[in-house]
């Protein structure tokens, strides 16, 4: 059973004792940056207000929210949870969103506990595996009315169909689309993992110039053979392989 007052206690502790914050879970190793007086009234404000519209208009989501710890901590960039009972919050991405967003991302993470997702992945790619959760829960939650910040993994509404486009993390440019209007989240991963194979299959030439014969290019990537570094050729002069003078940025 939840208590409001033993939430309210451990916000209490965090305030008065900072650092000494005690979180019975193996995932968090450091110590949460302590807040201010004013971040962390705000901070506070901010979740109770989210925590009790979700339990008063989408009690479901109130009622798992409301049996997991609320550890503030800003070694994560947003939200998380794990399978110990903590939700992780970072009190300044929840106060630099609007309140919707917050309820919206506050159902997000409790849908990771609703689904099992950290029971689903069995051997799946952790990223991957996270990747495809987030974007059929987001699809949910969106058809569901709630709102999520836009950098999220936002499906596209198309008619009456959700897409999802997948870009190249290199260039930046799509590369395929899945509808997952009716889809679930292993069938999802599966697909999403076809594409990207063929995808980095694509990007592989079919007669790579290696060694003395390459003629290099600006924008290729080279290493050293001396110190083993590696980088990207700015400039070119000359189109004599072996022989070409090359301008390199160095990683």
């Amino acid at each position: 059973m939840y208590f409001r007052k033993c939430e309210n206690e451990l916000f209490e502790k965090y305030k008065n004792i900072f650092n000494s914050l005690l979180i019975e879970s193996e995932t968090l190793t450091t110590q949460p940056e302590a807040m201010d007086e004013k971040t962390f009234e705000q901070f506070h404000l901010r979740i109770s207000r989210c925590k009790n519209f979700l339990d008063e208009n989408h009690p479901w989501f109130g009622i798992f929210l409301s049996k997991l710890r609320t550890v503030p901590t800003y070694d994560l960039p947003t939200m998380g949870v794990d399978d110990y009972g903590n939700i992780y919050i970072n009190p300044k991405f929840a106060l630099e969103k609007s309140e919707k967003e917050t309820i919206g991302v506050l159902a997000h993470e409790v849908m990771h506990v609703i689904t099992l997702t950290f029971f689903r992945q069995h051997s799946r790619d952790m990223t991957l595996w996270n990747i495809a959760t987030d974007f059929i829960m987001n699809k949910m939650l969106l058809e569901s009315g709630f709102t999520l910040p836009k950098e999220g993994c936002l499906p596209i509404k198309r008619g009456d169909s959700w897409i999802v486009e997948l870009k190249d993390e290199t260039t930046g440019q799509p590369y395929g689309e899945i509808d997952v209007t009716n889809m679930h989240e292993e069938k999802f991963y599966d697909e999403m993992v076809k594409l990207l194979e063929q995808n980095n299959k694509n990007k592989k030439p079919k007669n790579p110039q290696t060694g003395p014969n390459k003629v290099y290019q600006p924008g290729d990537r080279v290493k050293s053979r001396v110190t083993g570094l590696k980088g990207t050729v700015t400039a070119v002069k000359g189109l004599q392989p072996g022989k070409q003078d090359l301008t390199i940025k160095w990683d």
